[in-house]
């Protein structure tokens, strides 16, 4: 997924704070933690640091997690003959 296609994503299931501050996704309610490379971390921070602005705070781990169900949907996908 190109950063363009995912700042679409986020701005569309995302929701920003009033008074600015780290974006939230509602419809993300489960909590786990994920192993990972340190490499796939410091590539997801540049990631959220890119996508993020002065009055919208992206984590890292928010990236992950859109990314995460981007990939899981599109290997689950029923394939239409």
């Amino acid at each position: 997924m190109k950063n363009s296609d995912l700042a679409v994503l986020l701005s569309k299931r995302t929701k920003t704070p009033k008074k600015g501050g780290w974006v939230t996704d509602p419809s993300l309610t489960e909590r786990r933690l994920i192993r990972m490379r340190p490499e796939t971390l410091r590539r997801l921070e540049r990631i959220a640091r890119e996508l993020s602005t002065d009055r919208k705070k992206i984590s890292p781990m928010l990236v992950a997690a859109l990314l995460l169900e981007d990939a899981v949907m599109d290997a689950t996908k029923v394939k239409r003959r």
